[in-house]
């Protein structure tokens, strides 16, 4: 991280150190994690929680296809939570890693 780290009020030799830790580790974010970066660079920009939204639920009049399409979308909605829950814990580790 290049020296990037979080600091405490009266160890920070710089005021924009903060803003720099972030924005180094949302430079790494999108480089080293591999499924779905972007949910969590928006985590860490915002520092909000992002909402990952559900499929819409089939109507049962949809044909074979459109529940094709629906089951293949569930399945990556399943697989991007798991991804932004395995991608925060790493995050955790990432930022812990930064604190002075």
């Amino acid at each position: 991280m290049n020296g990037h780290v979080f600091q405490l009020h009266g160890e920070a030799v710089q005021k924009n150190q903060y803003t720099r830790t972030i924005d180094e580790i949302a430079g790494y974010i999108g480089l080293n994690f591999k499924k779905f970066p972007a949910d969590i660079k928006k985590m860490v920009t915002t520092l909000t929680e992002t909402t990952i939204t559900k499929p819409v639920a089939l109507s049962s009049s949809a044909d074979s296809v459109d529940k094709r399409i629906w089951e293949t979308e569930v399945d990556l909605y399943a697989t991007q939570i798991n991804a932004y829950k395995n991608n925060k814990c790493a995050l955790y580790s990432l930022v812990w890693g930064q604190c002075s």
